[in-house]
């Protein structure tokens, strides 16, 4: 039978390894569901699978051996699984709607734990009325306190159960045993004062350990539940990373909003050409700069898109009907526009020159943006204060090349942090600790330079390895002789560098010691130079390979929205993202189809 393997998906079934055979995951927001729908799940397992059921990582179950022509019996049986979990649907009786959010995970809460702050379950459903179905893949997880059970900093978005312990001085019998408590199993922010126990505001965690350890329950928990935020955390192969605590003693409205907001940043800003269609927040965030994604989250208007508003793939025979109905109106469209005296161009290969004529131009402009908003976010960032923050910058060809001709491979990616800059502030700024008698002194406005020397440097040199960790610097000339250096290193993993320092310094031709007039820490890089620095890496772009627009056609059957080769020779990946790329109609190739 033919199988649109995307809108299969999307129906939440898994393509297996087996030809014909799919499995269905069932989704069990908050990890707890009736004992009732066990035996639901077991009869679809002992009559369209294969009798088994497996427990997901993310608290769902999964039904393998499921034959393609039943996933629709399959689908009516799971309805009263779906209407009992509160699950929202498009349409009854044809199972999920999406797949791309993944199910909300969550520890057993207050409701069974004596540490839990909240009841888990009942908020992780909350969410999943707010957010299912929707075909972004975002992943969300709650834990009902400190002791982290759920492992939420390895989700986009983590929720850590806090509250705001409160004292009754008079059932206090100043025992200390909460004092004693909170030093061995926290962060010692209570401290004895006048024999009572006195919270530090600041130090305190709101993870109720003093609570659980008053033997007279003069400690108890806080009416109003109180929540700390973690996000872009991610496990994987490229780049996993921890998420960051954000926001503490957050309120759970709060945290819809800002979830709910995050989904249409994430829509305005997603990556197109993202392998399947998925990309990590945190990767999104890279690019965009942290401030961008805070504009979005922190509105109050901000309205996500209404759900299952996403493009999927059509069958074939839809497809064929569609290019039949957009042929005639494209044709009419075509007599209008000529007959209003607007010229029209439907040659293909005339087409194809003004296209890539576009898209040069239009890679271009997106690229010196770019550049001119890593500039502001250094600027912006230095202004702040604070301490956190990256940007990604995407460099030349050239400069890859160089880069790969220094250091022996290559680099996924090329981050700007303000934790770095300051280091490189703090050791070579004006008043910096690591001054030499050939140091000119890094300004601010001299670090935002940062990004276009990356971009179009002179030449670039392997630094020095400390702790297991190269380093890489990209070197600039200026007029007056100087030289400045940027210096980038690992990050998170061996094909990831960020910027970790620059500073300045005399070039060869410059003799100290002969010319003692010369205040080097006078010196500074001048208006000239940081034109013509600016104007090098304007030129590296436009110099830079084009990207050229070509039409492709695909291996499969199906109509796709973008190719994506990554999961060739998975077995999978063929059925569901083609064969590969051809430059021959599909007329001309034999059809990919799954039978």
């Amino acid at each position: 039978m033919d199988v649109n393997t995307k809108q299969l998906k999307k129906n939440a079934f898994r393509v297996t390894k087996e030809r014909g055979i799919a499995a269905s995951r069932v989704r069990v927001p908050g990890g707890r569901m009736d004992a009732k729908y066990l035996s639901v799940l077991q009869d679809i397992a002992e009559t369209y699978g294969n009798g088994t059921i497996h427990l997901t990582l993310r608290q769902g179950f999964e039904i393998p051996g499921i034959p393609f022509e039943d996933m629709d019996k399959v689908n009516a049986m799971l309805q009263p699984v779906i209407e009992g979990m509160g699950i929202n649907q498009e349409e009854k009786g044809k199972g999920y709607s999406a797949s791309g959010t993944r199910n909300i995970m969550a520890c057993v809460g207050n409701s069974i734990c004596p540490y839990g702050n909240y009841d888990t379950t009942a908020f992780a459903r909350k969410v999943e009325k707010e957010i299912f179905p929707n075909d972004l893949h975002f992943k969300v997880c709650f834990t009902g306190c400190h002791n982290d059970c759920a492992k939420v900093r390895m989700h986009d978005f983590g929720i850590i159960g806090m509250t705001m312990p409160q004292l009754d001085p008079n059932r206090c019998i100043s025992c200390g045993a909460c004092i004693k408590r909170c030093k061995k199993k926290s962060v010692g922010a209570l401290q004895a004062v006048n024999f009572r126990p006195v919270r530090n505001e600041e130090t305190c965690l709101g993870c109720g350990e003093c609570v659980l350890a008053c033997p007279n329950a003069a400690w108890t928990r806080s009416q109003k539940k109180y929540y700390k935020l973690t996000i872009f955390g991610r496990t994987g192969k490229k780049n996993p990373r921890l998420g960051v605590d954000w926001i503490k003693w957050i309120d759970e409205e709060s945290i819809i909003k800002i979830i709910k907001n995050t989904y249409a940043y994430v829509e305005k800003y997603i990556d197109p050409n993202a392998p399947g269609g998925k990309e990590h927040i945190g990767y999104i965030v890279d690019r965009t700069g942290f401030e961008e994604f805070k504009k979005w989250v922190d509105s109050s208007h901000r309205k996500t898109k209404p759900f299952a508003e996403y493009s999927s793939v059509k069958p074939l025979g839809d497809m064929q009907v569609k290019e039949s109905r957009e042929t005639a109106l494209r044709d009419g469209l075509i007599d209008k526009l000529r007959s209003a005296g607007i010229e029209v161009i439907t040659d293909e290969e005339e087409a194809q020159r003004v296209l890539d004529a576009a898209n040069g131009e239009v890679t271009l402009q997106k690229r010196l943006s770019d550049l001119q908003k890593a500039e502001r976010f250094i600027v912006e960032g230095l202004k702040s204060n604070r301490r956190n923050g990256h940007f990604l910058i995407e460099l030349p060809s050239k400069v890859k090349r160089m880069v790969r001709n220094a250091m022996g491979r290559d680099f996924d990616s090329h981050v700007i942090t303000i934790g770095g800059i300051r280091h490189g502030l703090k050791n070579h700024g004006v008043s910096g600790d690591k001054l030499s008698l050939r140091s000119i002194p890094i300004r601010e406005e001299d670090a935002a330079l940062i990004p276009y020397i990356m971009t179009a440097p002179d030449y670039v040199r392997k630094g020095s390895t400390l702790n297991n960790r190269d380093s890489v610097r990209f070197y600039k000339t200026l007029e007056n002789g100087y030289v400045v250096v940027v210096e980038k290193e690992w990050a998170n993993s061996a094909t990831d560098l960020e910027t970790i320092n620059i500073w300045g310094e005399l070039s060869d031709a410059v003799n100290v010691r002969k010319d003692p007039e010369q205040n080097v820490r006078n010196a500074t890089i001048g208006r000239s130079d940081a034109a013509k620095i600016r104007k090098d890496a304007e030129t590296a772009i436009k110099n830079d390979e084009k990207i050229s627009l070509h039409k492709v056609f695909h291996g499969s059957g199906n109509d796709f929205e973008r190719f994506d080769h990554s999961h060739m020779g998975e077995g999978e990946g063929a059925q569901a993202y083609g064969w590969g790329t051809s430059g021959l109609p599909i007329s001309l190739q034999t059809k990919t189809r799954l039978l």
